[in-house]
C-alpha cells in the first residue's frame, strides 16, 4: 500500500491536492465520534471535453 501520512488541519484550513496527488494518494476524512458538529468536504474537479 505505501507510506501512511497523517496531516492534522486547524479549524478553517484548506488542503489543496492537485496534479499527481489525486492519482497516487488515497485520501479521506476518517469517521470519528469525537466530532460533534457537521464537517464540510468540498471537491472541485476539472472536466475535460474529449471529443
Amino acid at each position: 500500500m505505501g507510506v501512511k501520512t497523517t496531516l492534522l488541519l486547524e479549524h478553517g484550513s484548506v488542503l489543496v491536492m492537485k496534479d499527481t496527488t489525486q492519482t497516487h494518494w488515497f485520501h479521506r476524512l476518517p469517521p470519528t465520534k469525537l466530532i460533534t458538529k457537521p464537517r464540510v468536504n468540498l471537491t472541485f474537479r476539472t472536466i475535460a471535453n474529449k471529443l
